[in-house]
């Protein structure tokens, strides 16, 4: 991932000013070692005894044969969790992106590489989660807040009329799909006890859906594909449209990446419809 991503900002490199290239180069190369040095660092060991942990909140984890115990007593402590602060940085280089694309357009290049790097550290707030053992409602629901808004808002950025106004309408109606279908699964799901991309959740679900979340293969190319078909249109509105092995980023863009769009708007909707069933079942039953 660091040397795909390292790649990237290379060949991205040589349309910006000589100053930004010094700036973001020491940037990435800080924050990807940086989060390097906390997948491999281990928590401290714990000095308490069993009765002690068993009165408190702790948690047991197995690191290579050794008991380690990650403890949470304050809504402090959950909030500077990793995988939390990892949340927090995902914001702060979103909001920067956004900012950058309105008061700074001659620097593209850099706001959707902020937008990049907020995307990317989708991935690592969830190894951090599993990792440290720090999984938290709150991380949850920071990180598809985080996602919603990050997608809606560069959909928004994409309806200006410098860039695609014609597909106003069309990004609009996306957004509102995306955010309904993700807050009816969430509710449904929490209120009947159980996480809204698990199995228990989606047993009676439509069969895309099923494979949404339980095959990986899927929904990593539905939910990569769905962002960067977004990315490449703001790049290509950029006039930026490099070729490579006969494909260039316009048929990327298109014929790619855009199936992968489009299954996204089916699983929204599949979403949306099969959360509307389980919470009409849930009332059936409760009568």
């Amino acid at each position: 991932l660091f040397c795909l991503s390292y790649s990237c900002f290379l060949f991205f490199s040589r349309v910006v000013s000589s100053l930004f290239y010094v700036i973001f180069h020491s940037f990435l190369l800080s924050f990807f070692f940086f989060f390097f040095f906390l997948m491999i660092r281990r928590p401290p060991r714990s000095t308490l005894s069993s009765s002690s942990a068993a009165s408190d909140v702790y948690k047991r984890q197995e690191y290579g044969g050794t008991r380690f115990l990650t403890m949470a007593k304050t809504a402090m402590e959950v909030m500077l969790y990793i995988p939390n602060l990892i949340g927090y940085l995902r914001v702060v280089a979103t909001l920067a992106a956004f900012t950058m694309m309105e008061f700074a357009p001659e620097h593209w290049v850099l706001s959707i590489s902020l937008y990049i790097t907020s995307f990317v550290l989708d991935l690592f707030d969830g190894m951090a989660a599993r990792h440290f053992n720090q999984t938290s409602i709150l991380g949850g629901v920071l990180d598809m807040v985080t996602d919603r808004c990050s997608t809606a808002g560069l959909a928004m950025v994409l309806s200006w009329s410098e860039y695609y106004p014609q597909y106003r309408l069309g990004f609009l109606l996306c957004v509102m799909l995306d955010f309904g279908s993700h807050w009816c699964a969430m509710y449904a799901a929490a209120t009947g006890g159980a996480h809204h991309k698990s199995a228990e959740a989606n047993k009676d679900a439509f069969f895309l859906m099923r494979w949404y979340y339980e095959v990986y293969a899927f929904f990593g190319y539905c939910c990569v594909g769905h962002e960067f078909f977004y990315i490449f249109l703001f790049m290509l509105a950029h006039k930026f449209n490099p070729a490579l092995a006969g494909f260039n980023l316009h048929d990327l863009c298109w014929y790619v990446c855009g199936l992968a769009w489009a299954l996204k708007q089916i699983v929204n909707l599949c979403q949306m419809l099969s959360s509307f069933h389980s919470l009409a079942e849930r009332d059936v039953k409760a009568q």
